[in-house]
């Protein structure tokens, strides 16, 4: 298999893992929002609760930087790839030429991945916690 192959399966499992988060983190606020109470004009959620809800809104959040600055480095670093190969040959650069990309960028975007995987599943064992307490020990 060519590496072009391997790039593609990658770029597939990381898509498919932040849609599955993004859905997750969304279906984590909803059964946070079953288990409010309202009372006098104001919702009463449990301390583990809101926990959950901060680390399923800062998950959603880090989606949103991870791809926004993904969006902006990748297509900074393909401009400036792109004046080069022009400046040089007076050509735009073709798909055809093997240009190494910093690491540095990855890595970063890697670091936002895990970190806002790592939130959610935080999150949904803290949503565990309170319904085993709520619903089994109580």
């Amino acid at each position: 298999m060519k590496l072009s192959e391997y790039r593609k399966d990658s770029d597939y499992y990381s898509s498919s893992a932040s849609s599955i988060n993004r859905g997750l983190s969304f279906s984590g606020i909803a059964i946070i929002w079953l288990f409010t109470q309202s009372g006098t004009n104001r919702l009463v959620l449990e301390k583990l609760m809101i926990a959950s809800l901060v680390l399923l809104a800062l998950s959603l959040l880090l989606d949103l930087i991870q791809y926004c600055y993904g969006f902006y480095k990748w297509n900074k670093f393909y401009r400036e790839q792109e004046l080069k190969s022009h400046e040089a040959s007076g050509k735009i650069i073709e798909d055809t030429i093997d240009v190494l990309a910093p690491t540095s960028i990855s890595n970063i975007i890697n670091t936002m991945f895990w970190f806002k995987i790592s939130l959610n599943i935080s999150a949904y064992i803290l949503i565990l916690l309170f319904l085993v307490n709520h619903l089994f020990i109580n």
